[in-house]
């Protein structure tokens, strides 16, 4: 992969993740009756929403929040629009949220990555963005 097309991969995924991240807070802020365990991933994802725009705007990518922008670089198209990519993502991940559910507490998370997958436990939990720089 070309340094080009790495970039236009990292700028995809990084408004991919904004986007889930602001739907999210959409979807929790609009509830009457929040639970601790919500109120705590609101938080968690307004601090992310905020570390995902600075690093948008640190590489100079903030165009990138207004619209997305079908990129090709050297014939490679990237076709699957963010839709599409939802509804893939929600399809696969179903089963290990249910999994997730039916054998471990409400602490527990599952880390996937290209090439492993973890399961962890939290014990403790704070959220800052004192040091988030703008």
């Amino acid at each position: 992969m070309t340094p080009e097309e790495k970039a236009v991969e990292e700028l995809r995924l990084m408004l991919w993740f904004l986007a889930q991240t602001e739907q999210t807070i959409k979807e929790i802020e609009n509830k009457k009756d929040k639970t601790r365990q919500e109120e705590v991933l609101l938080d968690k994802c307004k601090a992310d929403e905020k570390r995902t725009k600075s690093w948008l705007k640190k590489h100079n990518w903030t165009d990138a929040l207004k619209e997305e922008v079908e990129i090709n670089t050297e014939g490679r198209e990237l076709q699957m629009t963010s839709e599409e990519k939802n509804k893939a993502f929600l399809e696969a991940a179903k089963p290990l949220i249910k999994f997730l559910n039916d054998n471990f507490n409400p602490h527990t998370k599952i880390i996937v990555d290209c090439d492993s997958a973890e399961i962890l436990e939290s014990i403790t939990f704070i959220i800052t963005d004192e040091f988030i720089k703008d």
